[in-house]
């Protein structure tokens, strides 16, 4: 499937079909909201205290919550969050519902809750509200359609939260280069989204069967193989991440075991087994929920190697150096507009690695990475070259501006007080090679001008900037 960058508009379309939907579920599901909320309300308190138990237990809500907070504010709050979940009747109460859900996506975005505990507290809610569902004294099609509007409703809910967490964090994002960087796949984790919702619209569809009369045979009922998520980790997902078996060999275990569980599931049912139909159920929740967070946590995994991040530093690496370079020399030849490379090496780097060690060469590396990306402007680009060197392309500037700018680089970094082993102040410095680019269509050409330069700046003492050789005599003309 070709990735496909959403534009506003898009994003503007999805938006209202998604508030127009929730809409008609609040308007025309009254009656059976009426009765959820019967069941399910009185309870508001013993779900949230369940929650928050089971929240407190995971290591790594620690920093995010505590006893104190949850007995004084978030159990109060929360179990208030699920009663309001039932209530809006009309258009107006259903956008403020919307509201409130983006308000919680925003509160977990700037506390940078990490989005798998969002994703666990979801399950948590839908298992315990479920739970009471089933022990409820509702007719078995009432049951069905009550436990897939709870999930539908949930369902929605983490959307909202997430979209307005997401959007959050792009736009707290603290550089243009940053952005850029997150976005390069962004087709394939659109992608990665869209098979979660189709695996819980497939688990919602499964959930309806089991209580419907009559009740559809195993044959009947939608195949996880055959669902839009099970075919894509069968014939794609061994294509797309050829480095990563393992995690797709999980991947498919799983579908092997949800596909079990949901034949137990019609054998329960059949011989009307309900007690433990709902323990079934609830691992087959629990299935689908960890086959949903694994996706999501292996192609984020294999975004982060495959997106052509250096692992330290955070910069581009060499990766994408061919496909920028090209279509810099590309601008730069139908608008007429000059730009310059940079090439830039550590002074003395061996020295600081061989008496320092490789961890504080590291934080040096890092630190010098960060510098670069908050000092030039927003339509640069900064690369791990490799080693202790470091390329930055500069676009639209004359040989002047770029000496100006390299200058500005080489100065901040000598003035700049780097800390080894966290606590002992140290100073380096910098050489930097410049190079203009004068029209081959070579990216290379450039590149080793500016290395040539590089070079010359070393052998001249270091702490320096110089500019190749070929380009003194031109840059009058500039």
């Amino acid at each position: 499937m070709p990735a496909v960058i959403p534009n506003h508009d898009n994003k503007t379309a999805v938006k209202d079909i998604e508030q127009k939907r929730l809409l008609e579920i609040y308007q025309n599901s009254q009656p059976l909201l009426e009765q959820v909320a019967a069941i399910v309300t009185p309870q508001a308190e013993q779900i949230a205290s369940v929650f928050y138990s089971e929240m407190l237990a995971i290591s790594g809500a620690q920093p995010f919550l505590n006893h104190m907070l949850v007995d004084t504010r978030l159990r109060t709050s929360l179990a208030e969050w699920v009663k309001q979940l039932f209530t809006p009747s009309n258009e107006e109460e259903v956008q403020q519902h919307i509201k409130r859900q983006r308000e919680v996506g925003n509160i977990h975005a700037r506390i940078n809750i990490p989005i798998y505990l969002v994703h666990h507290g979801i399950r948590v809610l839908k298992r315990e509200c479920r739970q009471f569902i089933i022990a409820s004294c509702l007719e078995r099609n009432e049951m069905a359609n009550a436990l897939s509007l709870v999930e539908e409703l949930l369902d929605y809910s983490s959307f909202l939260i997430n979209e307005s967490y997401f959007n959050d964090i792009i736009v707290n994002e603290r550089s243009a280069q940053a952005l850029r960087m997150n976005t390069i796949n962004q087709g394939l984790a659109m992608e990665c989204e869209r098979l979660r919702s189709l695996l819980f619209d497939w688990l919602r569809r499964i959930l309806t069967s089991l209580y419907q009369t009559p009740a559809p045979s195993f044959q009947q009922l939608p195949s996880i193989f055959s669902s839009d998520f099970g075919l894509w980790v069968t014939y794609k997902a061994e294509l797309l991440f050829i480095d990563h078996q393992y995690e797709i060999e999980h991947l498919k275990s799983q579908l092997l075991q949800i596909n079990a569980l949901v034949k137990t599931s019609i054998d329960l049912r059949d011989r009307s087994l309900m007690a433990e139909l709902g323990v079934v159920i609830n691992q087959l929740n629990d299935a689908v929920t960890h086959a949903s967070w694994f996706l999501s946590s292996f192609i984020n995994h294999a975004l982060e190697m495959e997106s052509g991040r250096d692992p330290l530093t955070h910069l581009f690496n060499r990766r994408y150096i061919p496909t920028i370079m090209q279509r810099a020399i590309r601008i730069s030849a139908t608008q007429g507009t000059p730009f310059c490379v940079l090439l830039v090496d550590i002074d003395f780097f061996k020295k600081i690695n061989d008496t320092w060690g490789h961890d504080n060469g590291d934080t040096i590396l890092s630190q010098v990475g960060e510098l670069f990306v908050t000092h030039v402007r927003a339509g640069d680009f900064v690369f791990r070259y490799g080693g202790e060197e470091f390329l930055v392309l500069l676009n639209d500037v004359s040989l002047d501006v770029a000496q100006r700018i390299a200058e500005k680089l080489r100065a901040l970094v000598e003035q700049h007080t780097f800390y080894l082993n966290k606590s002992m102040p140290f100073n380096i410095t910098i050489s930097i090679g410049i190079a203009l680019h004068e029209g081959h269509p070579d990216y290379s050409v450039i590149i080793s001008q500016a290395d040539n330069a590089l070079y010359q700046a070393k052998s001249k003492g270091r702490n320096r900037i110089e500019v190749a050789d070929k380009l003194v005599g031109d840059s009058t003309n500039l």
